[in-house]
């Protein structure tokens, strides 16, 4: 009588996402999270998780862009979130109980974004100002003028304000303990120049 010989899977099957009521059996493949495992154990099993190393072994370990993070959400190793500015790595499978990204010690920050500069909307054509304090988005029909001068020409602006002075193109002022002197030439040597005041 022949007798049969049961092999086994001699080759990968690829058996979906992973699920804790399918009982995997050797060179089972599944995905668990963002990363792919093959089932190694001899012994076919239900509810082993794949990051369980006695069972199964990481074949590919990936990275998934999972959107703004959100609190109640089940994450997995290297799941990828954003707070609308960073980016931040999941660095331990959980459900997230914390509002706030940043107060989930799952996570670590991946990618430090900028969160001191106004939204770009409407700010074609702009320059970005600052008042010293505050960033802001500049019209560039409003840099009409210079002002020059000591304080980064905030005394020039001053004396423009309190002199209600009207159509001031170029406004400039110095603090010195002798005479103060405007002084600007024309270096080319054609025909028409010349340096008008």
């Amino acid at each position: 009588m022949a007798q049969i010989l049961d092999l086994g899977k001699v080759r990968f099957n690829w058996a979906g996402s992973y699920s804790p009521t399918v009982q995997y059996e050797y060179n089972d493949l599944v995905t668990y999270g963002p990363s792919l495992y093959a089932f190694t154990s001899a012994t076919a099993a239900t509810g082993v998780e794949p990051t369980n190393t006695g069972s199964w072994t990481l074949v590919v370990e990936g990275f998934e862009w999972r959107g703004l993070y959100a609190s109640g959400t089940q994450y997995f190793k290297n799941d990828v979130v954003s707070d609308n500015v960073s980016a931040y790595i999941c660095t331990a499978k959980h459900t997230a109980a914390d509002a706030e990204v940043t107060d989930n010690e799952n996570f670590t920050i991946l990618a430090l974004g900028q969160t001191d500069l106004p939204s770009q909307v409407s700010a074609v054509n702009k320059v970005l100002s600052s008042n010293g304090l505050d960033p802001f988005w500049t019209a560039t029909t409003y840099l009409t003028k210079s002002y020059l001068g000591s304080g980064q020409g905030q005394t020039a602006a001053t004396v423009e304000t309190s002199k209600g002075l009207t159509n001031v193109v170029l406004s400039a002022a110095a603090t010195v303990n002798d005479f103060t002197q405007i002084a600007f030439t024309n270096t080319s040597n054609g025909a028409d120049a010349s340096a008008d005041f």
